[in-house]
């Protein structure tokens, strides 16, 4: 397996863990706001957002700068199916940037600093896996233990 493989394989699984987990939550339990935290629906707004942002700087395309502050999910993204379709529609189009990609060396400038195109797909891995681990730290304070993948 190369690394565009192994990125994209990696995305795929971090992305059908997420997705299931949505899944076993309630409307309620995503939009609800724990101790004026964000909602689920609004931290998955943001993994949306950046996967979009991430893909854009993949071809090569500046998506500008970054808003301010906390991500907070607009209201026609704050059911199940508008989530869960709009996290798929942001993977679909970072995995075909990837796809796209001759060279997985090669190196971007971006805020953080440099980062080469197998170091961005693995921090978008990264980055999914810990908002997937708020959506199962919600599950447990609903005594929820249960894998849901």
């Amino acid at each position: 397996m190369d690394l565009k493989e192994l990125a994209i394989s990696n995305i795929d699984k971090a992305h059908d863990r997420y997705r299931k987990d949505i899944e076993s939550l309630t409307h309620e339990q995503l939009d609800q706001h724990h101790g004026g935290a964000r909602s689920a629906y609004d931290f998955t707004y943001e993994v949306a957002n950046v996967n979009n942002r991430v893909a854009m700087r993949v071809r090569g395309e500046d998506p500008g700068a970054p808003s301010d502050g906390w991500t907070v999910a607009p209201d026609d993204f704050k059911s199940k199916e508008a989530c869960t379709a709009g996290l798929a529609e942001s993977v679909a189009n970072l995995k075909s940037a990837l796809e796209a990609c001759a060279d997985f060396t090669e190196v971007r400038d971006l805020p953080l600093g440099k980062m080469s195109i197998f170091e961005l797909a693995n921090f978008m891995l990264v980055h999914m896996t810990y908002h997937d681990g708020q959506l199962n730290f919600i599950q447990a304070m609903a005594d929820d233990q249960e894998v849901h993948w």
